[in-house]
């Protein structure tokens, strides 16, 4: 009797383990999807995806901040044109986080490429709540209009 009860509660702690997990991302399009659409729609070229454990260690010093994450920057010397969307359920770290990437990318841009800085400085950060875009090019309002559109 012992054996039969013992073997059915193994049955059904080994079948609980097999239940499906959720998603914690809240919508259906990732960040890399979203990331591609913004760059088509910003009519950048020359950018390339950032690897997803490059991104954790450059933006967010190896913490998990973001569910989903997609980095683009430019891959001419130079340049500093990006496009990054960023999942997260910590909003508030996550801008902290892009804000201290850009401040670096800013102080090197100073001292590299000073033509650059402007952009930099008038990056535009935007969140909804539970996605934060980032967008760096030379067409500000432009870009300002579009990710306001993509968040909604």
């Amino acid at each position: 009797m012992l054996k039969k009860f013992v073997s059915s509660l193994l049955a059904v702690v080994l079948l609980c383990g097999c239940a499906a997990k959720t998603s914690t991302v809240s919508t259906s399009v990732s960040a890399d999807s979203a990331a591609s659409s913004l760059i088509t729609k910003l009519s950048l070229s020359s950018l390339t995806s950032t690897k997803d454990r490059i991104i954790k260690g450059m933006i967010f010093n190896g913490d998990d901040v973001t569910t989903d994450a997609a980095l683009y920057t430019s891959s001419e010397t130079g340049n500093s044109d990006s496009v990054g969307v960023f999942y997260t359920s910590d909003v508030e770290t996550c801008k902290k986080d892009v804000n201290a990437y850009l401040d670096t990318q800013k102080a090197n841009a100073q001292t590299y490429n000073a033509d650059q800085v402007f952009k930099i400085s008038n990056a535009v950060i935007q969140d909804n709540g539970s996605v934060v875009i980032m967008v760096v090019c030379d067409d500000i309002e432009s870009a300002k209009k579009i990710v306001k559109e993509a968040l909604q």
